[in-house]
């Protein structure tokens, strides 16, 4: 009957994992496949935007051996991308690689909707030592804010 296919066990489903006439499973590896790329082509477009390699020559030529350059302004970290991807994995993803190079390097993250991220708060004040304002805690998304690349020589 129709209804026999649910009683299937998991290892009959993805055994073979093979089409059936619908093609499920080809437009769920081809779907799969296309948030990839799209994750693959936002580190990429990323990276030209931020204009990493000319500030990392621009850092070189000026003597120095780590350099800060910043994200542009309001990607969330738990931004969504595509899917399951969001801009922490695109920042994450940059970060591998780069690091595949033997850089080091890390991002720092932006606290929004507060003043700071609440490690900053006075125990006695309610004041934040860095901006001396009325300490707010953090209520927005948290943003990308830099990518720190250390001893580039």
């Amino acid at each position: 009957m129709g209804g026999d296919n649910f009683n299937k066990s998991s290892d009959d489903r993805n055994s073979g994992q093979e089409d059936s006439l619908l093609g499920i499973r080809t437009t769920i590896g081809q779907r799969l496949d296309l948030h990839l790329d799209t994750l693959e082509s936002a580190v990429k477009n990323l990276t030209e935007s931020m204009e990493i390699m000319e500030k990392i020559i621009q850092a070189l030529d000026a003597g120095e051996q780590s350099l800060s350059i910043p994200f542009p302004k309001g990607l969330a970290l738990e931004g969504k991308l595509i899917g399951k991807y969001n801009w922490s994995h695109v920042a994450d993803r940059l970060v591998e690689l780069i690091s595949s190079e033997g850089i080091r390097v890390k991002y720092t993250k932006r606290y929004t909707g507060g003043c700071c991220d609440g490690s900053h708060k006075d125990m006695f004040q309610p004041f934040c030592i860095y901006c001396k304002k009325r300490w707010v805690a953090n209520s927005g998304p948290i943003n990308l804010s830099h990518l720190v690349l250390q001893d580039i020589r």
